[in-house]
């Protein structure tokens, strides 16, 4: 028993002497502070352009960074359906000042004109640059390409017509107007631009005459730039000149019936006949030669007696 009771108390003293090893919990992770949420602008946006999901997206910035003070917009919704005021860049925190109010519409564009110009809606290749639709805003220079016959053309030559030109077009959420198709393939899309009197009947001009370009520039292009030399297709190709064409024979026929004569002048491909018998007087004094035949083209653009062809338009496309 004696020893029972030893053993006993033997086993008690060595578990009081053994302490089981205290599992500690993990200390939690400290919290990491987000920063400030703060909505940018995705890309360059230009003046008076409505903000959509595309335009702008939330980030977040330390506390005290510069683009979370002041009036930086902080929640989508702030900025979604309203219209900037100013012409921003990519990256830039949208504020307050630089939108207008829910529901503020744009000035008519009258207002918005620079004083002594005029807004002209002209058809143009490069209406979407960069896979956006020129804007309010943007400056451009507007070209004209012009086919034809005329030797000085060299049959396809492109020229920068007026330069440094504001597009004044509608803001970014109303349906692109129509596209037009013309004969040679090229479709063009309107837009409206801000130009003077002068360059306003030039561009009405041109439209008639050939197919105008609008060439995006740069924002940093300031002051006077050189003027582009105009190029046509045989310069760009390096080809010769081609020879002078070889004159036109000129020859008469007369042809008698009876007592009376009728006379027939060819020159080149033009004709002029008297109407008048043999009295003395074989044509009038007004008639004019009239052509045989039309001049042939490679494509189904109009002839014009300036050598110029003018691109027919045979279709319109549907905008987005």
């Amino acid at each position: 028993m004696a020893i029972v009771l030893g053993l006993v108390g033997a086993y008690v003293v060595r578990k009081a002497l053994h302490k089981e090893p205290v599992v500690e919990a993990p200390k939690p992770a400290p919290k990491v502070d987000p920063g400030i949420p703060v909505v940018f602008y995705r890309a360059n946006t230009a003046k008076n352009t409505r903000l959509g999901p595309d335009d702008v997206f939330l980030g977040h910035v330390p506390k005290g960074t510069k683009a979370a003070e002041g009036d930086a917009l902080h929640m989508l919704d702030r900025a979604l359906g309203r219209i900037t005021k100013n012409t921003l860049k990519s990256g830039m925190a949208v504020r307050e000042n630089d939108l207008l109010e829910f529901g503020e519409a744009l000035p008519d564009l009258s207002d918005r004109l620079p004083e002594g110009h005029r807004a002209i809606t002209i058809d143009v290749v490069g209406a979407t640059t960069g896979g956006k639709r020129l804007a309010e805003g943007d400056r451009i220079d507007v070209t004209l390409t012009v086919e034809g016959t005329h030797p000085d053309l060299g049959e396809v030559t492109t020229k920068t017509l007026i330069k440094d030109v504001m597009v004044m077009d509608s803001i970014m959420d109303r349906p692109l107007q129509r596209g037009t198709r013309r004969a040679n393939g090229i479709v063009t899309e309107g837009i409206t631009v801000a130009v003077t009197p002068d360059d306003a009947n030039k561009l009405i001009v041109a439209e008639r005459t050939g197919t105008l370009g609008a060439v995006l520039r740069s924002t940093k292009d300031a002051g006077a730039i050189e003027d582009a030399k105009s190029i046509n297709r045989r310069e760009l190709l390096g080809l010769k000149p081609l020879p002078a064409p070889k004159p036109q024979k000129h020859f008469r026929i007369e042809h008698y019936s009876g007592s009376k004569v009728t006379v027939q002048e060819f020159d080149g491909n033009k004709v002029r006949e008297s109407r008048i018998g043999p009295s003395g007087k074989q044509f009038e004094e007004d008639a004019d030669t009239q052509a045989t035949d039309a001049p042939k083209t490679d494509d189904k653009s109009a002839a014009h007696r300036s050598g110029v062809s003018i691109p027919a338009v045979v279709g319109v496309v549907e905008g987005n």
